[in-house]
């Protein structure tokens, strides 16, 4: 009986005009936005790696082992499955900055703008999911019930043998079905874009990923007919119902989402940045003097000569044992002194962060009470967009540094080697203390050294750590979990609430 049910409302509901335009607005601008959306993604991938390569470029061009942390930068690749949903990808910073006097943060800095509850929303396919399918599915239940008690086929179909929990089933499946219909058709417009273009390599992950993007999508939706049945028998007329389901549309999609992190602001304050930033800099300053004091305590004994290849590049070309004994002694006494002043700055900030991300809990656990907003957390979840997603890429920055710092000691002997700083060999000390003694002049010193420079070779870093970043599937998978289960349970409270209320419902 429930499919006897179930399959004349979806033929009734295949044969309305608001399903024919809602399928075809659903599937029209997904076949435009998702070129447009590609090609952003492609700008995106060559710009990282443009970036990659300028790094790795600077990393070769390393003549001391001190040049190796000098202006570098990790950098996030871009996913192509946020076509579906940014999350707040495009809000945070795609790159991390790798050097020896600061910790990699997300969005470059505990004091940078909080981008954890930005209202603004991203234009990718799960919003226009969210809007267009959505309303399709309250346009639809809002008649199941109502509507037919109006047409007064309800009256007939309750007055024979069928009983009405095999109604209220039988029109949520057919509620299912109906708007599975213009669901897949953009998944599967989506899918083809996405395999036809050049710029992207689908892995398996990838088509697990869309795999449970389309069932968070079948979820949520039945969520929003669920909710829409649920008015449609708690109403008579179906243009009360539409109203009503409109308005609760309106507050679940667009008032819970700001007000929400409205909410979290006020209960978890944040601490001023003013103040923050002035701690932070005060205590740099502070440090600052104190590692110039500690290096002044050893005087620079000997000569030697400095080269800058770039602002970011410098090294001793060349200097006497003595001056390179003693920048190596003053680099070690201020080392001890960074290493406490990183500590002491790095429990400033995480006290901020650790605020920050308790305000970003709570006002995505509030936003909770919507399924739009359920929805959108397993959507930038699955895409790897999410906040757990850009948080784990700092993570593997500032674990890559820890690798650097090491690889750096290692090769240095704990920085004691003088290749922590200058390239200068035995023959070139020979050449230069014959500059000192006054035999070699002026011109031939310049020519020497001009040729030094041209043939000197960068450092041989084939056993340097590289850094690579990718998404972890099982992670995304655990973090969607609760949102998904959300979405299960907002369908199965408002089926329930729907049943009851269709049991006392009067047909008449």
């Amino acid at each position: 009986m429930i499919w006897k049910i179930a399959g004349k409302d979806l033929l009734l509901n295949l044969m309305t005009f608001k399903f024919l335009v809602g399928t075809i607005v659903c599937v029209v601008l997904t076949g435009v936005l998702t070129p447009v959306l590609l090609s952003d993604y492609q700008r995106r991938w060559q710009e990282y790696h443009s970036n990659v390569a300028a790094d790795e470029a600077g990393l070769k061009a390393a003549k001391v082992y001190d040049n190796v942390m000098s202006n570098r930068q990790v950098y996030r690749p871009p996913t192509a499955l946020s076509i579906f949903s940014k999350g707040i990808e495009s809000q945070v910073r795609d790159s991390a900055r790798i050097d020896e006097y600061s910790i990699p943060e997300l969005g470059g800095g505990a004091v940078a703008a909080n981008p954890y509850l930005a209202i603004l929303q991203s234009l990718d396919l799960s919003l226009l999911y969210r809007i267009v399918l959505s309303l399709l599915a309250l346009l639809i239940a809002c008649d199941a019930i109502s509507g037919e008690r109006v047409a007064g086929t309800l009256m007939l179909t309750a007055s024979g043998t069928v009983a009405r929990h095999w109604i209220v089933l039988g029109k949520m499946l057919a509620g299912l079905l109906t708007l599975a219909v213009p669901l897949t058709m953009a998944f599967l417009v989506a899918i083809l874009i996405l395999s036809f273009s050049p710029a992207v390599d689908l892995a398996a992950s990838d088509w697990v990923r869309i795999g449970a993007m389309y069932l968070a999508s079948l979820l949520f939706i039945l969520a929003i007919f669920t909710g829409g049945l649920l008015i449609s028998c708690s109403t008579r007329h179906p243009a009360t119902s539409l109203m009503l389901g409109l308005f609760l549309w309106i507050v679940l999609a667009m008032v819970v989402p700001n007000t929400s992190g409205y909410l979290a602001a006020q209960l978890r304050p944040l601490q001023p940045v003013g103040p923050l930033r002035t701690q932070l800099l005060d205590l740099e300053e502070k440090y600052f003097f104190k590692a110039a004091d500690a290096a002044d305590k050893i005087p620079v004994a000997g000569h030697g000569i400095e080269h800058e290849e770039t602002p970011f590049r410098r090294y001793t070309l060349v200097g006497d044992k003595e001056w390179i004994d003693s920048l190596i002694k003053r680099k070690l006494a201020s080392e001890a002194i960074w290493v406490d002043y990183l500590d002491k700055s790095w429990q400033i900030e995480r006290a901020y962060i650790e605020t920050l991300f308790q305000q970003e809990h709570l006002a995505t656990s509030v936003s909770r009470v919507s399924p739009v907003c359920v929805y959108e957390n397993v959507m930038s979840a699955l895409a790897g967009t999410d906040t757990a997603s850009c948080q784990s890429f700092i993570d593997a920055a500032r674990a890559y540094r820890r690798q650097i710092l090491d690889y750096i000691r290692d090769k240095t002997d704990n920085l004691r080697s003088p290749l922590l700083l200058t390239p200068c060999t035995p023959a070139d000390q020979q050449q230069y203390q014959q500059y000192l003694d006054k035999k070699m002049s002026e011109d031939e010193f310049q020519q020497w050294k001009d040729h030094r420079i041209s043939q000197l070779q960068p450092l041989d870093l084939q056993d340097c750590p590289s850094f690579t970043y990718q998404g972890d599937l099982l992670r995304d998978l655990r973090t969607s979990l609760l949102d998904l289960s959300a979405l299960v349970f907002a369908n199965a409270l408002f089926f329930t609430l729907a049943f009851a209320a269709f049991m006392k419902y009067d047909v008449r």
